[in-house]
């Protein structure tokens, strides 16, 4: 499916939910926990499963309870129309997520697949690895967005133990300022820059999870040569500045496409050798480009790179603690990190329509007082 189409369709299926009529109603949701071994799923009984809720009102833990036997277990509640529901649990410190249930979706049993966990550095393979180039600001520099599907073919979730120890590296252009990495699956402290490498400490599950980084470069480092660490299944670089090119790698370009308004050169190479010579070369001119522009690319590359992963897999993220149901204010300094973790993790996958990020964002801001109170108070102190 082309790229356009994925985006429409992901587009449209939020757009529907954020339009959906408030009202109150009872919902079921069912599912079962299982942890993923060598010769298949094993039925985690007695595991806590946490109920979430996210709607355009109220956004935080619902319920919480163990499951059967069988690693089973069933929630029944009222739902709101307008809001989206999610079981998690958590296995080995590291929480998962089921996909998501509304009012009016069809009946059916939800799958929470939890792993063990190594801190062992695992071969991870780079699936996608795509590349956007913005036209160049009045001062001449241009920012660049970049986005790394990172697959773990394991049965294992790779954990960091240190900073010297990271699941993940990512090379950096020489001269890349204001690195940050505030959207996909790693964000804020899981990621550092040390010189020209960014480092992810964040725990990385099987399947595949995005890294998204976004920097900016002076005119005088182009040509870009684009360091290739490892191979890339698909590699895909979107110029803006048409007159440019890109050259090496075995990129094909694909022409120009048009993405929300803006036109861009296409250039797309299927497995790609690390190492492989690839230059971005663009025009000797500079142009104002909207500061609004970088991040209505993030969304739109984030949402194909979003409704990839969703079709291999279940999305994997951290959530709030399991038994924290008595709002923050009564939550550890510990349950209160993860659960703030999480909620970064929903707001940044693009999985939530625009009518319920108010509630999730107030809710984040509670989140951080209250672990800012936290972490002010001694030691023992209520």
């Amino acid at each position: 499916m082309p790229i356009t189409a994925r985006i429409a369709l992901l587009a449209a299926a939020l757009a529907g939910w954020g339009d959906a009529a408030h009202g109150q109603d009872s919902l079921v949701v069912r599912g079962h926990v299982v942890r993923q071994a060598t010769n298949g799923p094993v039925p985690m009984p007695g595991i806590v499963v946490t109920l979430h809720r996210i709607g355009p009102n109220a956004a935080g833990a619902v319920d919480s309870l163990r499951t059967d036997g069988g690693g089973e277990f069933t929630f029944r509640f009222a739902a709101d129309s307008a809001s989206m529901y999610l079981a998690t649990s958590r296995h080995a410190g590291i929480a998962y997520f089921a996909p998501p249930t509304r009012l009016g979706d069809a009946p059916g049993e939800s799958e929470i697949v939890v792993f063990d966990t190594t801190s062992t550095i695992l071969p991870l393979r780079v699936s996608g690895r795509h590349l956007v180039v913005s036209a160049p600001n009045a001062a001449g520099a241009r920012e660049l967005i970049e986005v790394y599907e990172i697959q773990n073919d394991t049965i294992v979730t790779v954990v960091s133990t240190s900073p010297d120890r990271p699941t993940f590296r990512a090379s950096l252009p020489a001269g890349a300022r204001n690195v940050r990495a505030t959207q996909g699956d790693f964000t804020g402290g899981a990621v550092t820059v040390q010189g020209t490498t960014a480092l992810v400490t964040a725990p990385i599950a099987p399947g595949v999870r995005q890294l998204v980084l976004t920097y900016e470069l002076g005119a005088g480092v182009f040509p870009l040569a684009l360091g290739l660490d490892a191979p890339a299944e698909v590699l895909e670089v979107l110029l803006e500045e048409t007159a440019g090119r890109v050259d090496g790698g075995a990129l094909e370009s694909l022409g120009t496409v048009t993405v929300e308004g803006r036109d861009f050169m296409r250039y797309l190479g299927r497995d790609v050798p690390a190492g492989a010579p690839v230059s971005i070369v663009v025009p000797d001119r500079a142009t104002s480009v909207p500061g609004w522009l970088p991040g209505v690319l993030l969304g739109i590359l984030s949402l194909a790179v979003v409704a990839l992963a969703v079709r291999r897999r279940p999305a994997v993220v951290p959530a709030a603690a399991p038994m924290a149901i008595g709002g923050p204010s009564t939550w550890s300094t510990a349950d209160l990190r993860e659960a703030l973790e999480g909620v970064n993790r929903v707001l940044a996958s693009h999985a939530t329509a625009a009518a319920a990020r108010p509630a999730l964002e107030t809710y984040r801001t509670e989140l951080e007082a209250a672990l800012e109170r936290s972490l002010a108070s001694p030691p023992g102190s209520p």
